[in-house]
């Protein structure tokens, strides 16, 4: 079968994507009422939304705290927070999650920390996230929807990872250098042995324990902000079992790099869930927009803070800068 030319490809991908963004729209808007929508929204308490916003800032730092953690204090906290806030910037803006690497490059350039080892971190911390969410997806199947399909999946991600898991700390180190340096690209086949490396020295038993705690604290935080949106701020009467699975739909659709952090795919997931309890379209959509507005705002404004104070470019967020203006990102 002939293939496309690449620029096909890639028209036909923004035009798929954009058919979804277009039925996505078309989900959250059609039959809604606005006014209903509006008043939901003037309802909400000042004081609550400013807790709110807090709680999303708190969710950053302890990500900073397993960050620090994985890099064996190699970086303060304060380091792992502005890296975090950073990328959670330009997530806002960047499609595919692609404000992830500023993190690594804000680290490399004013912190000196290796590009390789923050790659290597970055895989464990999303390892642990999708391990705890694979778990969490077996929970609720198992005790709130009874999916099978769900229970099926979720099961398939825990044993494909604990497998992966054991065959990076067991796999013969010739093995693994034999299949990196069949890569053609010499380059990345260095930097994918010392990302290895790094994983095979972190995935000991006692540490990734840790990790796992440490990934459990900062998903309850996240999970905690939810429950304090939509119980507290709007008000809903939804039950921890009902709270968990929108969490859950919320994050995963949260996750989907169809647009910049999540926009539409985040709504649509959250109006969705909440329908499925009885909460209407509209007050489902006021608190997710809310919620939404606030999780890009909040790290907008404390990344234009951080540049202001550090008087860092934007460019020097998505450059590698080879100069080594700080010695260690302990400082």
């Amino acid at each position: 079968m002939e293939k496309f030319p690449k620029s096909i490809k890639e028209w036909l991908i923004l035009i798929l994507k954009g058919v979804i963004v277009v039925a996505l729209i078309r989900y959250l808007v059609v039959g809604i009422d606005w006014k209903i929508f509006l008043r939901a929204l003037e309802s909400y308490n000042l004081f609550l939304m400013v807790l709110g916003a807090l709680l999303i800032v708190s969710n950053d730092g302890v990500q900073a705290i397993r960050w620090q953690f994985l890099s064996r204090n190699q970086c303060s906290w304060l380091a792992s927070v502005e890296s975090i806030i950073i990328a959670g910037f330009l997530n806002v803006v960047l499609p595919a999650k692609l404000g992830e690497i500023s993190r690594l490059i804000y680290l490399r350039n004013f912190y000196q920390y290796p590009i390789n080892r923050g790659i290597g971190i970055m895989v464990i911390e999303r390892g642990a996230d999708l391990f705890l969410v694979a778990l969490l997806l077996l929970f609720s199947a198992w005790l709130v929807t009874d999916s099978q399909m769900v229970k099926n999946i979720s099961i398939i991600i825990l044993l494909g990872m604990i497998g992966t898991v054991f065959a990076l700390k067991n796999m013969p180190i010739r093995w693994i250098r034999k299949m990196a340096f069949k890569i053609p690209i010499r380059i990345v086949a260095i930097y994918g042995l010392k990302i290895v490396n790094l994983l095979r020295r972190e995935l000991g038993n006692k540490r990734m324990i840790l990790v796992l705690i440490y990934t459990f604290i900062v998903r309850g935080v996240y999970f905690l902000t939810i429950v304090f949106f939509l119980t507290q701020i709007a008000g809903f009467a939804l039950s921890w079992r009902e709270l968990l699975v929108i969490y859950l739909v919320g994050s995963l659709a949260l996750s989907i790099p169809l647009l910049p952090g999540g926009t539409g795919t985040f709504h649509a997931g959250l109006v969705m869930a909440a329908g499925w309890y009885g909460i209407p379209k509209e007050n489902a959509f006021a608190i997710a927009v809310l919620y939404h507005l606030l999780l890009n705002i909040v790290p907008l404004v404390l990344a234009m803070g951080i540049l202001f104070m550090k008087k860092i470019p934007i460019e020097g967020m998505i450059r590698v800068d080879r100069t080594d203006k700080i010695t260690s990102c302990e400082q």
